[in-house]
């Protein structure tokens, strides 16, 4: 088996050539930890994507740096231990989103996106994830007889459980959150102002970029299905590109704007060598022309945030594409949740929101309004009753 190197610290992850076991974690003597690589091997058997056992390779990775340091046993390890590695996931702070998000120390939101600052350290749900890694992964070890008897890890509670196999269109009742896990906010999907996106195109400075962002921001593509994409994945006439899913992994018919299009011709046909044996849409720019890949693509759009001053991730042009599409009364939720390519109707709902922007250009738009008085209602005009009339002149007369 053929191994690459990935991280250099004690206890690392490397990949693979085994198509069974993509990723392994290896101590310092270069060792696979083997109830580890059981436990990735058990995730691919179960049809987990490879970028899914990528993540939970990597969570077991600083758990078990986690422990080195501790000087604890993975399978000695107790509810102490997990107190302890959430304490320091709370104040560490992560690398990569100091990387990624200059001046997160600042308070406030950011001024030109509106998007909140989200800080340097592990976020809410990234902790919380890492605990569901933990207590999978002590639950399998228990389950073949090598872990201990008591995982360590609490349980996500009893909400969690109540409402595994409610319907998505009941209402769901707050409850209790488990020992550990974090607080997080609902998700709000920002979409970048149309000003903001029209500077961020400008900015780009190869045809590949634009097109990258152009069918990002149509398509609502992920990055990992956008990197996916080869050649044959283009359907020109039918303006639609195809798509291999993130949860299905099936391919799918995405339709794109005619200037996503335009931007992609003038790649394939200028920035692309077209004698490339390889068949895969994305190429680097700089010889020996490779397959682009994520820190790549997310490289580009932090050199965008260096020169605008900005915080933009890749997702947020997902998000724009969400929430453009379900601001159009033409198009309804249910074309908006196929063309995301959402499992349920309820993982749309998010983008029914109102852009800010749009809320603050009405309200304004309604305050400047001359006000409008109501129509004066018709006035009754005065008459005799009929039974008077009766009365005085007799049945024939009146």
């Amino acid at each position: 088996m053929t191994v690459v190197q990935i991280e250099l610290p004690a206890y690392k992850v490397v990949t693979t050539t085994d198509p069974a076991l993509p990723y392994v974690l290896v101590d310092e003597r270069e060792i696979q930890v083997v109830v580890v690589a059981d436990y990735l091997r058990e995730l691919t058997a179960s049809d987990c994507s490879p970028l899914t056992v990528k993540s939970y390779a990597f969570d077991l990775q600083g758990w078990f740096r986690f422990l080195l340091a501790e000087g604890v046993a993975w399978d000695a390890a107790t509810r102490v231990q997990v107190r302890d590695y959430v304490l320091m996931l709370r104040s560490a702070e992560n690398p990569q989103r100091r990387r990624a998000t200059p001046n997160y120390q600042v308070p406030g939101p950011h001024p030109r996106t509106g998007k909140p600052r989200r800080g340097g350290g592990y976020a809410p749900a990234t902790i919380n994830h890492r605990l569901a890694v933990l207590s999978s992964f002590y639950e399998f070890a228990k389950r073949i007889g090598v872990g201990p008897e008591v995982i360590p890890v609490p349980g996500a509670g009893a909400g969690n459980r109540s409402l595994r196999h409610r319907s998505p269109l009941e209402p769901r009742t707050p409850t209790r959150r488990g020992s550990y896990r974090q607080k997080t906010g609902a998700l709000v999907p920002r979409a970048i102002p149309d000003e903001l996106y029209e500077e961020v195109f400008g900015s780009l400075t190869s045809d590949r970029d634009r097109a990258i962002v152009a069918l990002l921001v149509s398509s609502g593509a992920r990055a990992s299905e956008l990197l996916g994409m080869t050649l044959t994945d283009v359907d020109w006439g039918g303006q639609r590109i195809r798509l291999i899913g993130k949860g299905t992994r099936a391919p799918e018919w995405v339709a794109v704007s005619p200037d996503a299009l335009l931007c992609l011709s003038r790649y394939l046909a200028g920035e692309r060598p077209r004698d490339h044996p390889d068949p895969t849409l994305w190429l680097t720019l700089r010889k020996p022309y490779r397959p682009l890949r994520y820190q790549a693509m997310r490289a580009m759009l932090l050199r965008v945030n260096a020169r605008l001053g900005l915080d933009l991730v890749l997702h947020d042009f997902r998000h724009t594409c969400g929430i453009r599409l379900a601001s159009d009364p033409a198009i309804p939720i249910t074309d908006v949740r196929a063309h995301l390519r959402h499992r349920t109707l309820a993982s749309s709902e998010p983008y029914l929101v109102a852009r800010p922007d749009d809320v603050i250009a009405r309200v304004r738009e309604h305050h400047h309004a001359p006000p409008t008085t109501p129509a004066p209602s018709p006035a009754v005009s005065w008459s005799y009753d009929r039974s008077d009339l009766t009365a005085l002149l007799g049945p024939a007369l009146s």
